[in-house]
């Protein structure tokens, strides 16, 4: 009785399991085998087939009018004049002989027969590439039957089996197929190697749409994101350096936490950024997403160009990086585990001379930040310490690592874990990251919390819906100001003289004789020096940052062909902090400062999208889409500080209050509305040929009313050639493509009027005009491109060539043109100019060893581009975009190429070009600015190797960059201060201008015109040439050639036969590196990555006390239960 109440309970159909008597469906067969017409009903229905091939590969010739009923009634019609039977089990139908089963009766003897046949076991596991990374959509079918399953969006797949002998076959196109018997594993893992024979790889573009590849008519370029999560920056956008043709990337020289610029295929606007758009799951986010998780991250499509990203709008004219985060998992719970620890290695790039100290002339002053004093041999010299507790004298002697003793090591420490669960219906996932971070200048600290729940639920058959919500929580201490600047330690470290000890300097405070905190300094209220220890403790800075995005979407299909999406999302961000300042903070907060400051930045999206798609014929589809969007932009903040002049009553007592005179700011923030509707579809021949059309009507509130409206539309075209025409069997793939793309920008907000600022004095305060009149006729900024390119792939795709060809032009640029004096204003906003971009790209992949122990890739990108500023406007041909105030201007200038640096002061010169000094030998001011230097490479390019040995895995990426030149305010007053090693050069005299100091200039004597031949010595030339205050720029301009090692992992995977009985599914250990070395560096003093004026478009090509260069190593471990 026991026996058969189980049996009646295993065979049962569970309640929330359609029977095959509900389920209907339409049919159609044609001559066609009963295997074809099992496979037909897996399709239609939610059910799948177990069988043995010998029972049912004789039953061919079947046909079937189409007729919608019961599955049940098409099994009867199918199986009436064969000997089998059916039987429903769960979703599963169990199909047999009747001299086995009985499709309605039969013995309880029989019923467990069968069933014994059927007792299975549940198999789950991994598929991996080479690299260790999941890979989707892997068919796994249990081997002579047609049920399987399809690893998702992780590799992750879980499978019922009938038992232990059954073996899997794994198979996905790009892939060799592998067979694994799976004896008394519950847990079975794999990884997978390259062998392509087709082009069905599946992006995800626009509006988070997925496509096949081969279909699309524009550039794309998929990321490989695991390596993100091992290797780690804390930055997720600095891990695609080196990786994507094209792209551009530079980091602020903030320390940790700093932000990151990104370019695509070169500046074209120069009101604009040029930095890209960031898609997350298919909606668009808050700028860039630096704080973004990568554990989260489960694929990156980098859209290049207007071509690809035309349907994102105005906002992505500069291309757009879309990111597809994980989701949950069907039928499966699965636990991953992350954990990430490197270390951060600082090495100063500047060479520093141990020589010469403290002093002018060559004799000792302790009251001097320059390097021009006596020799350092130990003799005894007066103190410079103003703590009237330190020594009368001190040796005066050399101490080399005083620079490199203030800097640490930094540490970069993540863990994460990731949950998912699921069923049929409903998936969901948990992440949580915890970031630790400390930079390589103490003090400089983050800690930061990721959260993330999501949810992907069949709400019914038609209606599904997902939802996400993200958290973000980040303390951020004391983030490194940049550029010259007093309260930038990076100046204060590199300018200590060589004779100033660490033991010494380390005193940075003392108290004076009222018992005050004061600065010990050698060069007390001096404009822009300080104790680097002091700058390091005192001049302190925290901000917190708190940001969430939620995002909803419901997909509901009206019918088979026809789909609407409706998905709204809201990014929102608060950053609050404050600055402390202490007293005798010189010069800019002698009587101590306190600043706090709070500001919040949101971006709501609204949107749908209809979608019809159909099989017009066996030659001809289509699909077509009509969507709409709303988009609102809105910012705002309010800073207070205590006025320098007031200072703190009490001193270093931080509060707001304890001040009489303090000044509060409100920034209302750039806010915009903007409002979409578009069009798209595609039409396919023989799903070879592909025509994609696209418009779009923007209407935004930052232009007048008459212009407020916009279109732009997009064409493009891509054929197949190898899937038209029979190749050699050498060819794998063919295919041409072409696009043509128009896209729109508005006007950043308050063009449209004179703004104007309140400002303390007086008894009610004052009202200040801006000084630039608004246009009421501007027009948006308009860039058109167009695009060629094609793909061709030999030997099942072990060579590959993908090349693109572009060229943009952006007109109707925002700028401003100025007025005459007496006109009540400076200048005023107008539309013109033609900017053009033209560029190569190329993809090179090469698979030079593959066998089953065995695999290597090698992956080549290469980006040339050039940029040229066609026309600005006749009345104002050049335009200063921004300058540092001390060293050079960037410029925008007609006929020239984009990003021009001028020089402040530069070097006078006469027709030939060269170099006219005086009657001491020094090079004379032409008092003007010239041309110096352009940061924009000749080329780019990298090469990732990925090598896997049985459980070992190799990957390593090469960079290197081409051309392209900076200028560097760290040399100017370095060695305007004598502390470089260059300055050694002519202590004694003997230095001589276009001979043995800049000796690839010719310099003549501006009186005579002869060949310069005066003397001069290294303190009056240095001291006139650089420095601070208006140095000679082309004197120190740098280039930005390098070639380096940015990426290293070394990875072991713990066979399976060892974790499966701990319930472990997959454990990985790896060795990671970042930045490790530069295999050239064209100026060795120089850290090419850094920016020093923020992530703008101005801070490209200037360089002042960023950070040094940062090798970044450690280890990962992943484990997945």
């Amino acid at each position: 009785m026991i026996l058969f109440a189980t049996v009646d309970l295993f065979s049962a159909t569970p309640e929330n399991v359609k029977t095959i008597d509900e389920v209907e469906i339409s049919l159609e067969l044609k001559n066609e085998s009963l295997l074809n017409a099992f496979k037909k009903i897996e399709a239609l229905s939610p059910f799948h087939f177990m069988y043995r091939n010998e029972d049912i590969k004789d039953v061919v010739n079947l046909n079937n009018p189409g007729k919608k009923q019961s599955v049940k009634a098409h099994l009867e019609a199918l199986l009436a004049n064969t000997e089998l039977t059916y039987k429903q089990i769960d979703k599963r139908i169990l199909i047999s002989k009747e001299n086995r089963q009985s499709s309605t009766t039969g013995s309880e003897t029989n019923q467990q027969a069968s069933l014994a046949d059927l007792q299975e076991k549940i198999v789950s596991g991994r598929v991996t590439d080479p690299a260790g990374q999941g890979i989707p959509g892997v068919n796994i079918i249990i081997k002579g039957t047609t049920t399987g399953t399809v690893s998702d969006g992780e590799g992750d797949y879980r499978i019922s089996v009938p038992d232990g002998a059954a073996v899997l076959v794994f198979s996905s196109v790009g892939f060799i197929t592998e067979e694994i018997t799976v004896g008394n594993q519950n847990v079975v893992n794999i990884s997978l190697y390259q062998d392509v024979e087709s082009l069905s790889e599946v992006v995800v573009t626009a509006f988070g749409l997925e496509r096949e590849k081969k279909s699309l008519t524009y550039a794309t370029q998929d990321v490989p994101t695991q390596q993100m999560s091992q290797a780690r920056e804390l930055n997720v956008i600095n891990s695609l350096q080196g990786r994507v043709a094209g792209l551009s990337i530079n980091t602020a020289g903030a320390g940790v936490g700093s932000e990151a610029r990104v370019v695509l295929r070169g500046n074209r606007s120069i009101s604009g950024d040029n930095q890209p758009l960031y898609v997350i799951d298919g909606v668009p986010t808050l700028g860039n997403p630096s704080d973004l998780s990568p554990d989260m991250i489960a694929s990156i499509n980098v859209l290049k160009g207007p071509n690809a990203a035309a349907l994102y709008g105005s906002a992505a004219q500069n291309g757009a990086i879309i990111i597809e985060t994980k989701r949950g998992k069907k039928g499966e719970t699965r636990i991953s585990v992350n954990n990430t620890y490197m270390i951060n290695d600082p090495s100063i790039p500047i060479e520093f001379q141990n020589v010469y100290g403290q002093g002018l002339g060559g004799v000792y002053d302790m009251r001097t930040e320059e390097a021009w004093g006596p020799r350092m041999e130990g003799q005894l010299v007066d103190h410079w310490s103003l703590d009237p507790d330190s020594p009368a004298q001190y040796a005066f002697s050399p101490n080399p690592n005083n620079k490199s003793d203030v800097f640490q090591k930094g540490y970069n420490l993540a863990s994460n874990v990731i949950a998912t669960m699921g069923t049929e219906k409903t998936q969901g996932i948990f992440s949580y990251t915890l970031t630790k971070a400390a930079g390589i200048v103490p003090n400089n600290e983050l800690l930061r919390h990721n959260a993330t729940v999501g949810i992907n639920s069949q709400l019914s058959k038609r209606l599904r819906l997902e939802s996400k919500i993200s958290f973000m929580q980040q303390n951020l201490e004391n983030q490194l100001p940049t550029g010259p600047s007093n309260y930038n330690p990076v100046m204060q470290i590199y300018k200590m003289p060589s004779n100033i000890s660490t033991a010494d300097a380390i005193n940075f405070d003392y108290l004076n004789d009222g018992g005050l905190l004061r600065q010990n300094f050698w060069n007390p209220n001096t404009d822009i020096g300080a104790n680097p220890y002091w700058t390091l403790n005192r001049n302190l800075n925290e901000s917190k940052r708190t940001r969430a995005i939620l995002m909803s979407a419901l997909h509901y299909k009206l019918t088979d062909d026809l789909t609407i999406m409706a998905r709204g999302s809201y990014d929102v961000s608060n950053t609050n902090g404050d600055v402390k300042y202490y007293n005798d903070t010189y010069t800019r907060a002698p009587k101590g400062r306190y600043d706090v400051f709070e500001n919040e930045n949101s971006l709501f999206n609204g949107e749908f999208l209809l979608s019809y798609a159909k099989d017009i014929s066996s030659n001809w589809d289509f699909n077509i889409n009509f969507g709409g969007s709303t988009r609102m932009l809105r910012s705002g903040g309010i800073y207070v500080n205590t006025l320098p002049a007031a200072g703190l009553l009490a001193e270093n007592l931080f509060a707001i209050s304890n001040t009489t005179e303090h000044e509060i700011t409100h920034d209302p923030g750039l806010n915009s509305d903007l409002q979409s509707l578009y069009g798209f579809g595609q039409i396919a021949w023989k799903n070879a040929i592909f025509l994609d059309i696209t418009g779009r009507n923007d209407w935004s509130s930052t232009l007048p009313a008459q212009n407020r409206s916009y279109f732009y539309p997009s064409v493009g075209v891509s054929a197949v050639v190898s899937d038209l025409i029979t190749m050699p069997t050498a060819v794998s793939l063919i295919k041409l493509r072409g696009s043509w793309a128009q896209v729109g920008n508005a006007a950043q907000p308050y063009m449209l009027s004179r703004t104007a600022r309140f400002l303390e004095g007086g008894r009610n305060g004052f009202l200040e005009l801006s000084n630039i009149l608004p246009n009421p006729d501007l027009r948006p900024e308009t860039t058109e491109s167009i695009e060629i390119g094609m793909d061709i792939r030999f030997f099942k795709n072990r060579l590959g060539l993908d090349l693109t060809a572009y060229r943009t032009n952006t007109i109707d640029q925002l700028f401003t043109i100025g007025l005459p004096i007496g006109s009540g204003a400076a200048s005023y906003y107008t539309n013109g100019g033609d900017i053009e971009n033209k560029g190569i790209e190329a993809l090179l992949t090469v698979v030079p060893v593959v066998s089953k122990n065995l695999s290597w890739e090698m992956n080549f990108n290469f980006g040339l581009n050039r940029n040229m500023v066609l026309e600005i406007s006749d009345e104002r041909p050049k335009l200063v975009v921004g300058s540092d105030g001390y060293l050079r201007d960037f410029i925008v200038e007609q006929g020239k190429p984009f990003g021009e640096i001028y020089s402040k002061n530069t070097w006078k010169r006469d027709e030939q070009g060269r170099v006219l000094v005086g009657p001491s030998g020094i090079p004379i001011s032409a008092d003007e600015g010239r041309r110096i230097a352009n940061f924009n490479p000749d080329w780019m390019g990298g090469v990732y190797n990925n090598i896997t040995f049985k459980n070992f895995n190799l990957g390593f990426l090469i960079e290197h960059r081409q051309g392209g030149t900076l200028v560097s305010m760290t040399n100017a007053i370095l060695d305007g201060y004598g502390l470089t090693e260059r300055t050694l050069l002519g202590r004694e005299g003997g230095l001589v201008f276009g001979e043995n100091i800049f000796p690839d200039e010719v310099a003549v004597v501006e009186e005579t015109g002869e060949i310069n031949n005066i003397a001069t010595d290294a303190q009056t030339f240095w001291r006139s040439t650089g420095g601070r205050s208006q140095p000679y720029a082309e004197a120190f301009v740098e280039s930005a050639t390098n070639t380096r090692l940015r990426e290293l992992t070394f990875g072991y995977t713990l066979p399976n036969n060892m974790l499966s009985r701990v319930g472990i599914s997959n454990v990985r250990i790896s060795l990671v590196g970042r930045n490790l070395l530069f295999l050239y560096r064209a100026s060795k003093g120089l850290e090419p990555d850094y920016l020093s004026q923020g992530t703008g478009i101005i801070s490209e090509g200037y360089q002042a006390f960023a950070p040094p260069t940062t090798r970044s190593y450690g280890i990962n471990l992943s484990i997945d239960f």
